[in-house]
């Protein structure tokens, strides 16, 4: 979730407790900062988007890291809170750290809630990463606390059950769009697709449908107006997620681009099919045979095929298809996170750029993993 909303529910945790703890101007202030400290992994944006997809939501935001922080902040509010037991004052940190991995974990963005033991990202198509309503409400809530003095800690403990509940009122009201889908498949003949409902901005109400057909992950918009939904707003090839661990290989952004990505497409750019005089793919990822190509390639990959000289790899996750969202989030040609990879006549990636919100960012060679010697 957004800074706010974490902030907000850190000040709600602050005053539905104020009254089990010694008075003093720090505890607001404290568990504010407690319900937002994991995002301080937000650093590692300096660090280039490989190390963001791996480590944002990731150590800080697992329940071992928790702990940790916990103890370190209930450690460095010591002198202001010393009229509290330490364990006390642990325990309330790490339960604002553990909120905090619940708003992140009502999204699909994904959360390594169980590092360093596995690094699964682990989330739910419950609420969308930035929801107007369900922030709206507690913001509302967190003003009525500071307002109403006597009732401030009912008001509270009203706001963090809205906290609760209006998640499982999204996935209750989901599930109305799941069956409709499943519906729309058996009608048009595709039983054994997939249809994964996930959240879009303002849901309940509006819900992005991710169709897996097999061969390509399709992308539809509903409602719960309209649960069957409309045409397909974009469709894309599966990505070879081989393919992308083999290139990630030369450099390791695709490989970690591969772990990151929940429904992987890929594309060749008009330049790179025009080359080739087709714009089809096969199940190896973009790779095109010969024949197909209708032309003799000047090269060939150790798999019989020859090669397009650039492959785009997205993520149909981050395709935006609720009406309330701007033009630039609804355009499937400006995915926000994606990786353009432009490969040698040997099919090893020569160039990789990044792209998140249409900015291009190069990774390669500077980002290319270091290769075993051989031939």
């Amino acid at each position: 979730m957004d800074p706010v909303t974490h902030i907000a529910s850190g000040i709600l945790v602050g005053q539905a407790v104020r009254d089990r703890f010694p008075p003093g101007k720090w505890l607001i202030f404290f568990t504010a900062l407690c319900a937002w400290i994991p995002d301080i992994d937000n650093f590692v944006t300096y660090f280039g988007p490989e190390a963001y997809m791996r480590y944002h939501r990731g150590l800080t935001h697992s329940i071992l890291g928790g702990a940790v922080l916990a103890a370190l902040l209930a450690a460095a509010f010591r002198p202001l809170s010393r009229a509290a037991p330490f364990l006390k004052v642990f325990a309330l940190a790490f339960g604002c750290i553990l909120m905090h991995d619940f708003l992140d974990l009502i999204t699909t963005y994904g959360t390594q809630l169980l590092l360093p033991f596995s690094d699964a990202r682990l989330g739910l198509p419950a609420v969308f990463i930035v929801d107007p309503v369900y922030t709206g409400v507690m913001l509302v809530a967190v003003v009525l606390g500071f307002v109403l003095k006597t009732r401030g800690r009912t008001v509270a403990l009203v706001a963090l059950g809205w906290l609760v509940l209006y998640p499982a009122l999204s996935l209750g009201l989901r599930e109305i769009v799941v069956a409709a889908q499943k519906e729309r498949l058996t009608a048009e003949g595709l039983p054994q697709a997939v249809a994964h409902v996930t959240t879009d901005a303002l849901s309940p109400i509006y819900w992005k449908v991710v169709v897996d057909d097999g061969s390509n992950y399709r992308v539809r918009a509903a409602s719960l107006l309209d649960p069957h939904g409309g045409p397909d707003v974009a469709v894309g090839k599966k990505a070879n997620r081989e393919t992308l661990r083999r290139l990630g290989r030369e450099v390791s952004i695709l490989s970690t681009y591969e772990w990151f990505a929940e429904f992987p497409v890929v594309s060749v750019p008009s330049e790179s099919a025009e080359s080739m005089k087709t714009e089809k793919f096969r199940d190896s990822g973009g790779m095109v045979s010969r024949a197909e190509a209708g032309q003799n390639a000047s090269g060939s990959g150790p798999d019989g095929f020859s090669q397009p000289r650039v492959l785009i790899f997205s993520d149909m996750r981050f395709v935006g298809v609720s009406p309330v969202l701007p033009e630039s989030r609804r355009n499937p040609k400006q995915p926000m996170f994606a990786v353009r990879v432009e490969l040698d006549a040997s099919g090893r990636p020569e160039k990789v750029f990044f792209y998140r919100g249409g900015q291009a960012q190069g990774i390669a060679p500077a980002g290319r993993a270091s290769r075993t010697k051989g031939p």
